[in-house]
């Protein structure tokens, strides 16, 4: 796995340790995703051993395999957790392959059906700690090697002869089940690496994955194109944000279109691009400026340098950044181009291609997870023994294939509650299979099952409706193999449930952790860790609906630094960035946990703060004005009765400008840039009843 996946998933199992262990880690050495995953796989591992080997009975082949794996887990979870990021790769591979090796045992010598399943349900773990933890060549080869292993030793089990076709069966079926967990864990890491490398309001790269692309293009014949968008704010003014991102995000396709797919597209700031193209010379350079000049639909002045062994992205940038803002002073003698008026919505602009990328994931896993449960019926009607277990497999069948069709004709658009109606209706009918089951396959198949539920859960719903489902099913799981009865034996059910129940909530917690990950890189801008706008839009969806549904009050802030631009060519686009980040920091830490702060644009940045009217808002504005080593402008406005969310984001952006323009002017014409006196802040505000 690459370093930027790992750095990515680092707060997602960070996210996982403060859960289970926040006091424990302060006196660890620091963890990488690789090692923490790694140490709570194999604690994890070693609780599932430790209570299959007191609740089963075993030969003494599958004692001596089961305590080498206890040991092992043991061991490499403490040398995990003492390396931290220091962890070797090897060892994770070392560690699978023992567990591997203990499972293929268990599965040859285990003398009853009890433990060959309690070894099944550790598979799907294994397939996503090597999705999760290894490159996807490397991951797919070694679980393909466990799952040929692993199904042979079941079938060659001398022990097991009577129940050939159960076992083959239960162990293909196990395979099934472990490949789907090994391909989704490998769409979240790409997903994740998505999310790490790109800007989710145009698909360019931001920097950081603009970054590690040019480095491996820094051999000579490559040339960065510094662009910035001419008079984005005044479009802004003219036509609202959303018309300005759509500005953004057509600039990008059409660029784009006119490179093709070997150039590198990456936004550098609000308004600010940065393209690195294969030229021969300064001369070529230039001539592929002009033809994006002629594929943008609106002008913009640009500045070239040469991306060399030497010179690195942000020094070749400085350079192409100062020819820019020469070029910028010529821009009124270029004929103006304009961009096509168009209507922008909050809901054109959510339709981000990291937003589409997640709908597809959670769209696939459904059909992936129903085409395997309806999978097992179809063998099932075969052994059914009773006019019950007939009609489940047929129901069965019967939801599952509508599921299926359904999700392919609705694609993206298969609505969220559709996949929870499945879930709890295929509970239902395993709640049938379980209590009127005559052999070991429906308990096989209903806990295998259970960590497909997990997965589906995991990647399709907030964390309280996951758990929710997942524990409802499990109960109806339960209840199900409790009115199965004296039919069948003890060790039968109690040891499979005991592995298979916490195998199934593992996974829930590990696939929710990433994807919670991958929603929050989409949703926070990479440069201040404030929220982007995308973040807020459904931030301030949700406080608008609590504020209506409460009569509660809700004001929203828009702010723009004053002569950033200036700013920015003076010093530099560093002391910019410098001075944006010190400023949401601090704004951050002096309000409260419910607030939200999101940037907009380059440096135009909303504040949402939900119970706080209007002189709050401007109370709250003042004091953070006190201690700001810029200036900005700002605007209020509080919500009204029934108002929408758009609406409330027009008139705070309204009253910002109206702010704007009372702004002192020195001599000559040039705004003061200085840290004004906050009594004498230049502010609008917009009336709850206006």
């Amino acid at each position: 796995m690459s370093r930027s996946v790992d750095d990515a998933l680092g707060p997602a199992v960070g996210t996982i340790g403060r859960a289970y262990g926040r006091k424990l880690a302060r006196r660890l050495p620091r963890q990488s995703s690789f090692s923490f995953a790694t140490a709570v796989g194999a604690l994890f591992f070693a609780a599932l051993i430790a209570a299959h080997v007191l609740m089963h009975r075993h030969t003494p082949v599958e004692t001596s395999s089961q305590l080498v794996q206890l040991v092992l887990c043991l061991l490499g979870g403490a040398w995990a957790l003492a390396a931290g990021h220091r962890l070797p790769r090897w060892a994770g591979l070392v560690l699978v392959t023992g567990i591997a090796l203990g499972i293929t045992v268990a599965q040859a010598a285990s003398p009853d059906m009890a433990g060959l399943l309690s070894g099944l349900y550790l598979l799907p773990l294994v397939a996503l700690y090597l999705g999760w933890s290894f490159r996807e060549r490397t991951a797919r080869i070694a679980v393909g090697g466990i799952l040929a292993a692993s199904t042979a030793a079941g079938i060659g089990n001398p022990n097991l002869g009577g129940l050939a076709g159960a076992v083959g069966w239960s162990s293909l079926y196990a395979a099934l089940v472990s490949v789907f967990v090994l391909e989704v864990s490998i769409a979240l890491i790409r997903g994740l690496r998505h999310a790490m490398s790109t800007d989710p309001l145009t698909g360019a790269l931001n920097r950081r994955g603009l970054r590690a692309e040019a480095r491996t293009r820094r051999r000579g014949g490559h040339w960065v194109i510094a662009i910035d968008i001419d008079d984005l704010k005044p479009f802004n003014d003219r036509n609202g944000h959303a018309a300005g991102d759509l500005l953004l995000r057509d600039s990008v396709r059409a660029w784009r279109q006119a490179l093709g797919e070997e150039s590198l597209i990456g936004r550098w700031g609000g308004d600010e691009f940065v393209i690195v193209v294969r030229a021969d010379g300064e001369d070529a350079a230039r001539e592929i400026v002009a033809a994006l000049r002629q594929a943008s639909s609106h002008r913009f002045s640009a500045g070239v340098a040469e991306l060399t062994p030497t010179v690195s992205l942000d020094r070749a940038f400085r350079q192409a950044d100062r020819q820019l803002y020469r070029d910028k002073l010529r821009a009124p003698s270029r004929s103006a181009r304009t961009y096509p008026r168009r209507t922008a919505t909050i809901l054109t602009v959510l339709d981000t291609a990291a937003g589409v990328t997640r709908h597809r994931l959670a769209t696939g896993v459904c059909i992936g997870a129903a085409a395997l449960f309806l999978l097992t019926d179809l063998p099932d009607l075969s052994i059914a023994a009773s006019s019950m277990e007939v009609a489940m497999s047929v129901a069965d069948i019967v939801l599952g294939a509508l599921t299926i069709a359904v999700a392919l004709a609705m694609g993206d658009r298969f609505p969220s509650w559709a996949a929870l109606v499945w879930v709890v209706l295929t509970a239902a009918t395993t709640f049938g299979h379980l209590a009127w089951m005559s052999s070991p396959v429906p308990l096989a198949e209903a806990l295998l099952g259970l960590q497909l539920i997990a997965m589906l859960l995991a990647c399709l719903y907030a964390p309280g409706i996951a758990r929710a489902f997942l524990l409802l099913v499990m109960l109806t799981m339960i209840a199900g193999i409790a009115a199965a009865g004296p039919r069948v034996e003890h060790d039968l059910i109690h040891v499979p449930v005991a592995v298979g129940i916490p195998a199934s909530w593992f996974l829930l917690e590990v696939v929710l952790a990433v994807r919670l990950r991958l929603r929050r890189l989409a949703q926070v801008d990479e440069l201040t860790g404030a929220l982007n706008r995308l973040g807020f839009e459904e931030r301030l969806a949700q406080l608008v609906r609590n504020a209506h549904r409460r009569g509660t009050a809700l004001s929203v802030v828009a702010i723009d630094f004053d002569d950033f631009k200036l700013l920015n060519d003076e010093y530099g686009h560093h002391h910019g960035d410098l001075a944006l980040r010190t400023a949401i920091a601090r704004w951050r830490r002096r309000l409260r946990g419910g607030d939200a702060v999101a940037r907009f644009g380059g440096d135009e940045f909303v504040l949402a703060l939900p119970g706080v009217d209007l002189d709050g808002a401007d109370a709250v504005m003042r004091r953070l004005r006190l201690q700001a080593d810029e200036s900005w402008s700002w605007g209020a406005a509080a919500l009204r009765t029934g108002e929408r969310p758009d609406d409330l984001l027009l008139r705070a952006d309204r009253a910002l400008y109206a702010a704007k323009a009372e702004r002192p002017v020195h001599a000559g014409g040039a705004e003061s840039a200085a840290r004004p006196d906050p009594s004498q802040a230049p502010t609008a505000r917009i009336t709850q009843a206006g």
